[in-house]
């Protein structure tokens, strides 16, 4: 009576794929139509769309290494919030920015923590929306020349959200 499985489960997957959508389209015009929602706010008065937020995806080309950078030009902080991977075994991340042709500047090794807060150096903050982020492979406690020594593992650049 119920012996064609293949029909059932493209049935199930049309089914879920109708039921996303609906609840895509009710998130949406919630937003839409909620007054205090249509302005989001990262912090204290920085409205988003501004142009007053920059963004990254710091991503390995194979998604294993993932950290997504906002970075508040008002404030000079750039927040990081990990999504994927973790340093290797005996083997510390170390974040580098990366502005125009100068040697790449580290701006420090990455906690273990998902989720850390940066404060980007007086001297970089003028020219640090047009910087790429990279992400580098280093023995623990960072690179011991100054210079990234080991694999770079993930890059992206800031851009205006």
């Amino acid at each position: 009576m119920f012996a064609d499985i293949g029909h059932t489960s493209a049935l199930t997957r049309k089914l879920r794929f109708w039921q996303a959508g609906a609840v895509g389209l009710a998130a949406a015009a919630f937003v839409a139509f909620s007054p205090n929602l249509t302005e989001p706010v990262v912090g204290p008065g920085v409205q988003i769309g501004d142009g007053s937020v920059l963004t990254a995806d710091v991503s390995a080309q194979d998604a294993s290494l993932r950290i997504i950078a906002v970075y508040q030009p008002a404030t000079g902080e750039l927040s990081l919030n990990r999504t994927a991977g973790s340093a290797p075994s005996q083997r510390d991340l170390e974040l580098w920015a990366i502005i125009g042709e100068d040697t790449p500047t580290s701006l420090g090794v990455l906690p273990a923590a998902e989720q850390v807060v940066i404060t980007i150096p007086d001297h970089l903050r003028a020219s640090f929306q047009t910087a790429t982020l990279a992400i580098t492979d280093e023995p623990l406690g960072g690179s011991p020349t100054g210079v990234g020594t080991g694999a770079v593992l993930a890059v992206g650049s800031l851009t205006s959200f």
